[in-house]
């Protein structure tokens, strides 16, 4: 692993740094007068903590925008009370991805992905992988919760579907909504654990109507290696459209395989004009979810 970075970085905004890793995650360090907040914090491969330190001496916190092994497992790399924020209800997900076996798992699917043939020679000796934090350990977030970083605001939103506890934040200055796997061009909504099609759209209402006219961009944790994470500021819209298609029928249906479980998508990938819903939102789903 010598011959690559566990972490690359880049500003994207005033007082915003885009962190990925060596799965493709994309984490966003929001940099405030007095001080800053980590979203996200990658698979554990590598030590985050010590990265995030090189980037800015303000005192930090870390919220998590949901328990998956790609957003949650690098939580064990932070000083000493160093204060990190998770949704409860996203626990027992947390617990099952913070096994180092799901988590080498994740790195040998996403290496080739996002490395190409490269990928074919990276290998993750033990020693690169962190332990995560003890769940007991980790504070409490909730929709509403509102982190004053000294002229930058987050406010954490509505999230739930892709995960029972996933959350959005909103950056309140910056007018950037980070929408993260909540909703985007392939919501991710058939593990045994992801919320049915009517419950995501009770949370894209809730969404909305909390977020109306006070975001401009919208930010995801997944995309083109390299690239800045904005994405289409319709998202949230185009899920509800989509929400309703799905549950009424209109949607393309389209058979898939998602990490070996029989999908559905509801339209083809990036494709505006597919069902009408003018947005570059997709939802992949399984006949569990479909109600």
């Amino acid at each position: 692993m010598k011959d690559l970075p566990y972490f690359t970085s880049f500003s994207i905004a005033p007082g915003l740094t885009q962190i990925e890793d060596l799965c493709g995650t994309k984490m966003y360090l929001v940099e405030g007068k007095e001080r800053a907040a980590l979203l996200d914090c990658g698979a554990g491969l590598g030590n985050i903590g010590a990265y995030a330190k090189t980037l800015t001496d303000k005192p930090l916190i870390v919220i998590l925008t949901h328990g998956h092994v790609d957003h949650a497992m690098g939580s064990g790399t932070f000083d000493a009370g160093t204060p990190i924020y998770m949704n409860p209800d996203d626990i027992g997900i947390y617990n099952q991805h913070s096994k180092l076996s799901e988590r080498q798992a994740y790195f040998n699917a996403m290496k080739l992905i996002y490395h190409g043939p490269k990928g074919l020679f990276m290998k993750a000796e033990k020693m690169d992988w962190v332990t995560p934090a003890d769940p007991e350990d980790l504070l409490t977030a909730k929709p509403g919760d509102l982190f004053d970083l000294g002229g930058e605001t987050l406010e954490l939103c509505p999230g739930a579907g892709h995960t029972p506890g996933c959350l959005t934040v909103l950056l309140q200055k910056s007018r950037i909504l980070l929408l993260g796997d909540a909703i985007n061009d392939g919501t991710y909504l058939f593990d045994d654990y992801s919320l049915p099609i009517s419950e995501l759209k009770k949370t894209l209402i809730e969404l909305q109507d909390s977020t109306n006219l006070r975001y401009d961009r919208t930010l995801f944790c997944h995309g083109r290696p390299g690239k800045p994470g904005f994405g289409d500021p319709n998202m949230v819209r185009g899920g509800l459209w989509l929400c309703d298609a799905i549950l009424e029928g209109r949607d393309m249906r389209i058979k898939t395989k998602r990490m070996g479980k029989d999908c559905f998508m509801a339209k083809r990938f990036m494709q505006k004009k597919d069902i009408g819903d003018q947005s570059n939102c997709n939802i992949v789903y399984s006949k569990q979810t479909l109600n």
